[in-house]
């Protein structure tokens, strides 16, 4: 077991498969991760040198950066790496002028196994903590006026395809748009927003999935 790193809260499985051929690369070695949950097929690392033998050691991190998913320790004959497999919920922007105006793009990938499934992005202009917890998730947004308008409208135009669902690798994109000088009041607040993934068919809620918040400052 790896820990768990499609954010599902089962621990998940890395197989390592050191003297496995890279096409023509000798025993360059490979890792193949499954759901713990279900034993589908996750995501794979392959050596990129003869005799790397990639996966000779296979072992669960911890969630080391805090985004709701496990980092991964994988060995070969002459390295050791700590390995993010990417599955979370991220953006590469940070900061928005309130006068300038902008977009954020929010980015989600929660993995094949969530595949077709429904998602919705949520927003919060009242922190993250206690947020909101359904079952064994916590969706860390604190109550508010914005987290209720992203609920009733979704796809709005502020917050764009912030609901539908995942394409069969399980991602999906949303954006959040900032319209020049129309919230000149919201300068020095922060704004949040993260993901909640649905399995209708689920048990309870049906929430399967709850991202980390990502937060955007909202400047002059």
């Amino acid at each position: 077991q790896v820990g768990d790193i499609d954010g599902d809260g089962i621990a998940d499985i890395g197989i390592g498969y050191p003297f496995a051929d890279n096409g023509t690369i000798e025993q360059a070695g490979t890792v193949h991760f499954h759901s713990g949950l279900t034993g589908v097929f996750l995501d794979s690392i392959d050596g990129q040198q003869t005799n790397e033998n990639m996966g000779y050691f296979v072992s669960g991190a911890g969630d080391m950066d805090g985004d709701k998913t496990g980092e991964v320790v994988l060995g070969s004959r002459s390295q050791t790496q700590v390995v993010d497999l990417g599955f979370g919920f991220e953006s590469g922007t940070s900061q928005l002028s309130v006068g300038a105006g902008g977009s954020q793009n929010l980015a989600l990938h929660a993995g094949p196994t969530k595949a077709s499934n429904l998602y919705l992005v949520l927003g919060s202009l009242g922190g993250t903590s206690p947020g909101i917890t359904s079952g064994i998730h916590n969706l860390p947004l604190n109550p508010g006026t914005y987290l209720d308008f992203t609920f009733n409208n979704p796809n709005s135009g502020i917050l764009s395809q912030s609901f539908g669902l995942l394409d069969a690798q399980g991602n999906a994109n949303a954006t959040f748009n900032l319209p020049p000088g129309l919230f000149p009041g919201l300068a020095g607040a922060v704004l949040q927003h993260a993901v909640v993934v649905l399995d209708p068919m689920g048990p309870g809620s049906g929430v399967v999935y709850a991202s980390s918040a990502v937060p955007l400052t909202l400047v002059p």
